[in-house]
């Protein structure tokens, strides 16, 4: 049973291989380029995508710096809300929360 499941998975693989050369075939000469070419693409691509993460890690960073001051603004501001009403509140008063 093994041996006939691995007969049919190699058939398949071939004629993906047979429909794929028939589908993309007749490209293969244009996509032949010199070493260089390709070299000089990649290196470009290559600088391009860097670039772009760079950028991207920026604006990430820097979203995440003035989310942290957003939660330090409020944590201070909610402590002296909570020092105010200690404050003023007068000793031994129970407090609804």
């Amino acid at each position: 049973m093994k041996f006939i499941i691995r007969l049919v998975v190699l058939a398949l693989s071939a004629y993906g291989a047979w429909k794929l050369y028939e589908e993309y075939g007749d490209r293969i000469p244009a996509m032949r380029g010199s070493v260089d070419e390709f070299s000089d693409r990649s290196a470009t691509a290559a600088k391009d995508a860097a670039t772009q993460v760079g950028n991207a890690a920026g604006d990430a960073g820097d979203a995440i710096r003035s989310s942290a001051v957003d939660i330090r603004d409020a944590a201070s501001d909610l402590q002296d809300d909570v020092t105010r009403t200690l404050r003023e509140s007068p000793a031994g008063a129970s407090h609804p929360y």
